[in-house]
């Protein structure tokens, strides 16, 4: 930065005023100074000079709060302090365009302007600056339905600083904050909480007038709570339950128990040198004896690759490691969090969360917005969930609903779509990726609890049975699983992703159980023999019968998601009014064809289009329908598909490839197969990914540690194949867990399952002793099969 440029910006800033230590003493020209830090800012470089430059002369502390709390400033020099405050904490990742730079000097840059907005927010955490923040807002607010562009304006800067100081990262390495302690964070939710601004944010979520200011109140909420859980804010209380004690004294017990355990393991050093000892029996390569400079009670503690060199990891095959921000904060802050969510859940969280949803199905928020609609929407069904007894839906009434499993669905399935093609931005996608799917445990948690109470157990069924119906909501968790790599997604991603798994499989086991469900398959891409270019349709016209009509009125009456239909060939050189006999001839073949939810999209876009139209604009519907499908003509047959009848294309089947045409038959409703579904869990992949995550059992939950062992218990008991699990790395992980159990109780489940396990492979190991090295590999379903048949010639087997 040009020196003289540094001197002229620290001269302005000595302009702006003094303090004496009690009081601060505003300069005559200040107003003209703080406008000229408004030019400097704007006129900043790449390098964010003048910001690193302002950070470090500390005049936002120094400065800037103390002028605001002035009671002579006025209106002019307030606005332009406002803007200045909200250009000085803007996110890091916000000004290098959501991009970290890859250059050490500018990841300087981005470190030094994250450690001055840390000292930022500590100079925010002062309850006379939020009470003069407080008044402007009540100001603004009187008069919400008449107010102007400008008090808009100012009221938008007002949220967005709210928002740039809460977003703000905890800094660990300085704050060294435990449980039960508190930290910056809630240090400036207190002061927001005394002045009553948390109150004017939800009189502004609340107010009709104000809805375009909802996406910021959002995103506002979810940052209030970003160190908290919903289940670990509904559980509290001014005194701890007995259970809660005693979970705290088991917790306690244990950790002394391991302390104890790993001390008496430690050798006490010796003053003098330890000595050369030889292994007897243990041959070197020259012949001789095993030299070994330490002693040792057995041979399992001789190490032979101690020196060894490990072998670093490639950047892109690293495991993605991803650390969590909660804590838990002192008793009084989490009764005020909790008071302020019980608030927002009486008041207006679902006029809110309508209005967001809204608004981001419209595209008026930024890229990310979504992101925060997830997490707004788990934390406080979370919360809602375990705050009463009694479960009750309509305080989360707008979030439950098939609409908000459509929408999570797609958001999970576009990002993991975003993560093979955007492989730079790869961690960002994995992250939205991970919210989108613990948006979507908690919609399952709550649908399961729903299932379980009397009073909602009707709209649980109706919601269960539409996503069970579907092999798109059904298969979701299949597929994730299936398709997981740690170099892609964290652990903790997949330890969520195998929560989500148990709770839907679950809730379908008993809907199984309780009845007979029928379910949509899958489109089959199939091999005809092709004939002659006339569709089954142009020969014959299907007939208009009751229950075709009968099935279209029961599909008109479900709220359904509207499918994106166009009804014109925007490439083709017909006219778009010479198009319309096309459309009618594909809304009779959707009839046809029994996919009424397709139809009625299109004769909704139809509608848009040729809105002048007599058969088109028919009321009600299906009467429009009717007339489409009895007049229409047959669709063109082009030279890729030709459509034909189910029962026809099993009889024209034919061998050779080359006289084959591909035509894709939709999916027909059948009889769900619990045990037929369980069984494409039987995965090589799957099964070691679940490994994996259980050589960490110090670290996972109990939740986690039983979701891992009913998925076993499925496998070698319920599919009857453990020969999936014979592995020598879950051997060594069981040994491990036998070891931990007496000082751990919640391990009990793991150690349960091991000793009913290990008598299987004892059984099969004294039959067949080829198993003993089958353990050093994952095995397919197949492999699993052929190790369990005794009679299995392994003499015969070819090597691949």
């Amino acid at each position: 930065m040009d020196p003289h440029l540094t001197g002229e910006i620290l001269a302005v800033c000595d302009t702006l005023g003094v303090s004496n230590g009690v009081t601060y003493l505003k300069d005559p020209q200040c107003l003209s100074s703080a406008k000229d830090l408004v030019l400097y800012l704007r006129r900043d470089s790449e390098e964010h000079s003048v910001r690193r430059l302002l950070g470090e002369s500390q005049i936002l502390q120094r400065d800037f709060i103390p002028i605001f709390k002035l009671k002579d400033t006025g209106e002019e020099l307030s606005e332009v302090l406002l803007r200045l405050l909200v250009n000085l904490t803007n996110p890091t990742l916000l000004l290098f365009q959501r991009n970290l730079p890859k250059d050490r000097i500018f990841q300087n840059h981005v470190i030094t302007i994250t450690r001055h907005l840390q000292a930022y927010k500590v100079a925010f955490a002062d309850e006379a600056f939020w009470i003069v923040i407080a008044n402007k807002l009540r100001k603004l607010m009187e008069n919400v339905e008449t107010i102007l562009e400008n008090q808009k304006l100012t009221l938008e800067r007002i949220l967005i600083l709210i928002r740039n100081i809460l977003a703000v990262p905890a800094d660990a390495t300085e704050e060294l904050r435990n449980d039960d302690d508190t930290s910056v964070h809630d240090q400036v939710i207190f002061v927001l909480h005394k002045s009553g601004v948390l109150d004017l944010l939800l009189f502004i979520a609340a107010t009709d007038s104000a809805r375009e200011f909802c996406l910021h109140i959002c995103e506002t909420m979810t940052l209030i709570f970003r160190e908290q859980t919903g289940e670990q804010l509904a559980k509290t209380r001014l005194k701890k339950s007995e259970a809660d004690v005693l979970k705290d004294a088991r917790e306690l017990k244990a950790t002394l128990k391991t302390e104890q355990l790993m001390k008496s393991k430690v050798q006490k050093p010796t003053r003098n040198f330890g000595g050369t000892y030889m292994i007897r029996g243990f041959g070197c390569p020259g012949g001789k004896n095993l030299i070994c400079h330490k002693p040792i009670e057995s041979v399992a503690e001789l190490k032979l690759d101690g020196a060894k060199k490990v072998r670093k990891t490639a950047v892109n095959r690293r495991e993605i490691i991803q650390q969590s921000q909660k804590r838990r904060s002192t008793l009084s802050m989490r009764l005020i969090l909790k008071e302020f969510c019980e608030e927002v859940l009486n008041g207006p969280y679902n006029q809110l969360m309508r209005v967001v949803k809204n608004q981001l199905s419209r595209e008026r928020g930024q890229e990310n917005d979504e992101t925060y609609y997830l997490l707004a929407m788990r934390f406080f069904m979370e919360f809602n969930r375990f705050s009463k007894t009694v479960y009750n839906l309509s305080p989360v009434s707008e979030t439950m609903s098939i609409a908000s499993f459509h929408y999570v669905q797609t958001l999970i399935s576009n990002y993991h779509e975003l993560i093979l093609t955007d492989k730079e931005n790869l961690t960002l996608w994995g992250r939205r990726a991970h919210t989108a799917l613990r948006a979507y445990q908690e919609l399952l948690s709550t649908l399961h609890l729903m299932d379980i109470t009397p009073d909602s157990a009707e709209p649980a069924r109706h919601i269960q049975s539409s996503i069970f119906y579907l092999p798109e909501y059904r298969e979701l968790c299949l597929g994730l699983l299936t398709t997981y790599e740690p170099s892609k997604l964290s652990r903790n991603y997949f330890c969520d992703l195998l929560e989500t798994n148990h709770i839907f499989l679950k809730m379908l086991e008993k809907f199984t159980q309780e009845g007979k469900l029928l379910v949509r398959g899958k489109k089959r891409n199939r091999r005809h023999k092709q004939k002659k270019k006339v569709s089954k349709r142009a020969k014959k016209r299907g007939e208009w019968t009751e229950e075709l009509e009968q099935n279209l009125e029961d599909a008109l009456s479900q709220d359904f998601e509207k499918i994106e239909m166009i009804p014109f060939d925007a490439a083709s050189d017909t006219p778009i009014d010479d198009q319309k006999g096309i459309a009618f001839s594909r809304i009779a073949n959707y009839l046809e064809k029994e996919e009424f939810y397709e139809a009625i999209s299109l004769l909704h876009a139809a509608r848009d289009v040729w809105a002048d139209d007599d058969v088109l604009t028919q009321e009600p519907e299906i009467s429009a329908l009717k007339s489409i499908f009895l007049t229409a003509s047959p669709l063109p047959v082009s030279e890729d598909e030709i459509e034909e009848d189910e029962n026809e294309e099993q009889d024209e089947i034919f061998d050779d490839e080359d006289e084959h045409k591909v035509n894709r038959s939709s999916g027909k409703e059948t009889e769900f197969d619990f045990k037929g579904f369980i069984q494409k869990y039987r995965h090589q992949k799957i099964v070691g990914n679940y490994g994996h995550v259980l050589r960490n059992y110090e670290r996972l939950s109990e939740n986690v540690l039983h979701c891992i062992m009913r998925m076993f218990h499925r496998i070698t008991f319920d599919l009857d194949s453990p020969a999936l699990l014979y592995q020598a790395s879950l051997f060594l992980t069981f040994q491990s867990i036998l070891k931990a159990a007496p000082f751990r109780p919640h391990l009990r489940v793991a150690v349960d399952f091991f000793n009913h396990f290990w008598t299987k492979f004892v059984k099969l190991a004294t039959k067949n002793r080829n198993i003993f090295f089958e353990i050093l590999f994952w095995k397919t379903p197949k492999e699993a099969t052929e190790v369990q048949d005794e009679d299995f010639p392994y003499d015969k087997v070819t090597s691949t």
